[in-house]
């Protein structure tokens, strides 16, 4: 029997929402990225394709640690597709942020 890569909506809602709420990991991981990207869509330089992927690098893979360690969930997993669409979820939310004018201060 073929194992189907199904995405668990609710495990993804609830991963984004532990990264995002997490102090310690918005300060080391989100905030620097999303100031980059903040810099680069002002600027017109924006590619979503590349943002997926930092998203990807720099959030995403950091956060299942997070979730191993901290959050006593030590098999936690994402399939590529979770993980995907956790980056997309993300990357549409910061763009709408910046869109209304919302960015994380420090940012210039």
């Amino acid at each position: 029997m073929a194992r189907r890569n199904r995405v668990d909506r609710q495990k993804v809602a609830g991963f984004i929402m532990v990264v995002e709420n997490d102090a310690g990991f918005w300060r080391r991981h989100i905030k620097p990225l999303m100031c980059n990207y903040y810099k680069k869509w002002r600027r017109g330089k924006f590619d979503k394709v590349k943002a997926r992927r930092g998203i990807i690098n720099n959030i995403i893979k950091p956060g299942i640690t997070l979730m191993r360690r901290e959050y006593g969930e030590p098999t936690f997993t994402m399939s590529a597709k979770e993980k995907e669409l956790a980056a997309r979820e993300l990357l549409e939310s910061w763009i709408a942020d910046f869109k209304d004018g919302n960015y994380p201060v420090g940012c210039k």
